[in-house]
Order: C-alpha cells, then structure tokens, then sequence
C-alpha cells in the first residue's frame, strides 16, 4: 500500500485528546454554572420572600417604644484610685493624700424612663411565666 492512503495516527489522537479535555471542561463549566443558577434562585426567592410575623413584632416593639421617654441623667462615676490602691506597675499610686476623700466625678448618661403602668404590666408578666400562670393587668 501507498503512505499516501494511510490515515495521520498523530493527528488523529491529538485532535481526540483536545477534544476530550474541551469536553471535560465544558462539563465542568456547565455543571458550575447550574450550581450557580440554583443558588442564585435560592437567594432570589429568599430576598423576595415576606417575613409578615417577624415585621409585625417589630413594629409592635417600635409603638411600644415611642411611650418611653428618654432622658439624660447624671451620675456619680465611682473614683478608680482607692486607700492604698496601686497603679499597673505595682507601684503605689500617686493621687495625693488617701485620708482625705476625692470628689466624686459626675457622668451624663442617657436613660429610658418606662411609665409606670406598663412597668407594672412588664413586671406581673416576667413574674406569672417564671410561676406558670397566665399574665394578668393590674386593676388601677
């Protein structure tokens, strides 16, 4: 036989090997992509999703809420030098003379007045459910 006619055996198994290494790679990026897909859906349907409960007890915290009143209060800081206190290197400290008492320092603090009514409502339930018994109102 002629060399002519004889088929490229070289040729032939490269073209089969790139053909399934593009194969392999194509299946690889498919599959990723459908992976993809399903947790893009997932987190689609997750952010469009309502969450009625949950805004409903929010919202009835907030109301609850706006009844308090804040206010700014101020109040004695206790002193951090002591009779006898040292400081971080055990040295004794050097805040003058410990028989004669500092002056309180003062700090302003913002606080939540509750009103009393609801104070009583908030204490009768934290009791009942700590005793078992359904919560009840104060008659006032």
């Amino acid at each position: 036989m002629a060399r002519y006619d004889d088929l490229n055996t070289k040729t032939i198994s490269y073209l089969t090997f790139l053909s399934a290494v593009l194969l392999v790679v194509t299946i690889l990026l498919l599959q990723a992509l459908c992976y993809n897909w399903i947790e893009w859906q997932e987190d689609l349907k997750y952010t469009k999703q309502s969450y009625n409960s949950s805004d409903e007890v929010i919202r009835a915290q907030k109301e609850s809420l706006t009844s308090y009143e804040k206010v700014q209060v101020t109040v004695p800081v206790k002193p951090a030098v002591a009779a006898g206190a040292t400081d971080g290197a055990g040295q004794p400290s050097q805040a003058g003379d410990p028989a004669q008492p500092a002056e309180p320092q003062m700090e302003t603090v913002e606080r939540v007045h509750i009103p009393i009514e609801r104070a009583k409502v908030l204490i009768l339930e934290d009791v009942n459910s700590a005793a078992g018994k359904p919560a009840t109102t104060p008659n006032t």
